[in-house]
């Protein structure tokens, strides 16, 4: 068996467990990261069959990334002809720590310090100011490690509230080069929040207050996110 046969068989492989919800799943999603062939494996085959032409990967933990970090995933791409576009959504940085502990509380998953337990007011507090909140949702330093690293056509910055209307839709299939498709601006992967997982008036304009470097950032770089966002703390 020739070497790309092989590899493309364990590729393949690869994608057919990482579909699984199972604990194969999470060992692959491991091996992914610790062997960067087997990351840029993935998305090459993927990329490599019938009518394929763009693909991508999502999680906020990327915000985190050092702009070393992201200049070696530039670059392996570009090793293997992949252009690659990094695209950050900014959501209201209240409305955004709420949504998060509410998740994590909802999966009963501990791992981005949130209380699983107690007042849910108090789990809030305490998860924006840890460090897994400043991970996924300190902008300024995500937008600067960014446009660091890629050119301004591959650096796409987008306030979240904005996009669920069918002009900012189009405007974005556009730009990629997909589809459109209306009916995605109604489309939640996720759904209302549990009974228990609100917070009181006093909580939200407390969460304001300690975020509001990022709002006073984001006021400047993109004007229209102090009208998005104006309603948080009220």
């Amino acid at each position: 068996m020739r070497a790309g046969q092989l590899k493309n068989r364990t590729v393949a492989k690869l994608i057919s467990k990482l579909k699984g919800t199972g604990p194969d799943g999470w060992v692959l999603r491991g091996e992914l990261q610790q062997d960067a062939r087997h990351y840029f494996d993935y998305f090459e085959e993927l990329l490599s069959q019938p009518g394929i032409h763009l693909t991508g990967d999502i999680t906020p933990s990327y915000a985190g990334l050092t702009a070393e970090t992201l200049a070696c995933i530039r670059d392996g791409f570009a090793e293997r002809n992949i252009r690659v576009a990094a695209v950050f959504l900014m959501r209201d940085p209240v409305g955004r720590a709420i949504s998060a502990a509410q998740m994590n509380r909802s999966k009963r998953d501990w791992r981005e310090g949130v209380p699983l337990t107690g007042s849910f007011d108090k789990a809030v507090l305490r998860y924006a100011q840890s460090k897994h909140h400043d991970l996924r949702a300190n902008y300024p330093r995500t937008i600067k490690t960014m446009r660091e690293v890629f050119s301004p056509e591959d650096c796409h910055l987008y306030l979240y509230e904005a996009l669920f209307s069918e002009d900012a839709l189009a405007e974005l299939t556009q730009k990629f080069g997909v589809s459109l498709r209306p009916e995605q601006t109604s489309n939640r992967v996720y759904g209302r929040a549990k009974s228990g997982t609100d917070v009181s008036t006093n909580t939200r304009l407390a969460l304001r207050q300690s975020l509001e470097p990022t709002y006073a950032y984001c006021a400047r770089e993109f004007p229209e996110s102090a009208a998005l966002w104006a309603t948080q703390g009220a």
